[in-house]
């Protein structure tokens, strides 16, 4: 089963207790990276056992804690972007723990990429978020996803 299964399988149990396993401790830690929490992510895969069998593992953790950083502020962008008119890099900065300039470079690489549809405000260093309307047909396939 892949992840995705795992994740799924994770989701429909009524009651999650604490990882007791690598394979629980990386779908929580997953769970976690999918609402922005990277923090609980980090300490989740850094309690794994394997860091001891890795030669050079505090270097090879600082760059997970670090990739970890990234893909939580891109995760949280996708999720919560509709929630926002503006945010300043400031406020992402002390919410992923990252420099303005790895924010900065982040945040312009999904708009150019049209996963983020919004603009910047160099008065302000901020983001300026664009609504966009869904076509009914993007519509629909969210709102299934999102109930099934």
């Amino acid at each position: 089963m892949n992840l995705r299964g795992w994740l799924d399988v994770f989701d429909r149990q009524v009651f999650n207790g604490p990882p007791e396993n690598t394979r629980e401790s990386v779908i929580a830690a997953s769970k976690a990276l999918s609402k922005g929490d990277w923090k609980r992510a980090v300490e989740l895969l850094h309690k794994l056992q394997i860091w001891v069998h890795l030669p050079n593992s505090e270097a090879v953790k600082a760059m997970l804690k670090r990739k970890l950083q990234e893909e939580a502020m891109r995760t949280y962008l996708f999720s919560f972007s509709s929630a926002y008119d503006s945010i300043s890099i400031d406020q992402l900065t002390r919410l992923f723990e990252l420099p303005p300039r790895t924010c900065h470079s982040i945040v312009s690489a999904m708009m150019i990429a049209e996963e983020l549809h919004a603009s910047w405000d160099q008065s302000t260093n901020s983001i300026v978020m664009h609504r966009v309307e869904m076509a009914r047909m993007t519509r629909q396939s969210r709102e299934y996803t999102e109930y099934s």
